[in-house]
């Protein structure tokens, strides 16, 4: 007979993002993945991989404050003392199609290593899949949008689509404001306030990508140039990253 131990981890009730009961709320519980996302990779030396929708939650506190969870660390990878992906999952292609960076949709044949900035651009997917489809007023998600839909594949030979259509957000005014059409009354002042230069950010960094390619030149491709950085982009988010001291 083969014994086996049956192992039970508990922890506190958490919630969909998309059960928050305002735009505040959400744009709190947001601001904290954003910053335990990063005190994870440099203070634990893990990059998550997946920023999604589905592994974004949060609990309330004793004082019935929403505070964000980050789960689902079953893709990540350990990083070195520089950020970068260590072993074999270095090229290793991971996430949920419709927030899956750029540089991982386009590259399918040659894998690229999974940087910190491609999940930073994953939280940017994240909000605006969330504007589209969540209704604070009845804390429900909305079926999948028409207007979304091209940033999602069934199939790898579908990821280069996908990828065109999300260049097409980063540098199209015009598709960026199509889909920003289909937002939710509630999530409209994240338009100007956070999305749209969250935009202007990374199209500035895509732009300078495309121009050194083009040329030839010298580019820190990680932060392209140093303009995709987790300080740029809580500045646009109008936030001074909090203090961790030795945690």
């Amino acid at each position: 007979m083969e014994y086996r131990d049956l192992l039970v981890t508990v922890s506190r009730r958490c919630r969909g993002l998309d059960e928050v009961e305002s735009l505040d709320e959400f744009k709190k519980v947001f601001i904290d993945i954003v910053e335990s996302h990063h005190l994870t990779y440099m203070k634990g030396k893990v990059l998550h991989r997946d920023a999604s929708e589905g592994n974004i939650m949060f609990y309330r506190d004793e004082e019935d404050i929403a505070v964000g969870l980050l789960s689902d660390f079953d893709n990540t990878s350990r990083v070195d003392e520089q950020g970068d992906i260590i072993g074999s999952s270095m090229k290793q292609r991971t996430g949920t199609v419709p927030f899956m960076a750029l540089d991982i949709l386009q590259n399918v044949e040659t894998p690229v290593p999974h940087l910190y900035r491609h999940d930073l651009e994953s939280f940017v997917y994240l909000l605006v899949w969330s504007g589209v489809h969540f209704d604070l007023k009845n804390g429900t998600c909305r079926e999948f949008d028409p207007a979304l839909e091209c940033w999602d594949a069934k199939l790898s030979s579908e990821f280069g689509r996908a990828g065109s259509q999300k260049r097409d957000f980063w540098l199209t005014k015009d598709v960026t404001g199509s889909i920003l059409d289909h937002f939710q009354p509630e999530f409209n002042p994240l338009k100007d306030h956070w999305i749209r230069p969250l935009r202007a950010l990374f199209k500035k960094g895509f732009r300078l990508a495309e121009d050194a390619e083009g040329d030839n030149i010298d580019f820190e491709g990680k932060t392209l140039d140093g303009v995709v950085t987790f300080e740029s982009f809580m500045h646009v988010l109008g936030q001074k990253p909090r203090e961790w001291g030795s945690v």
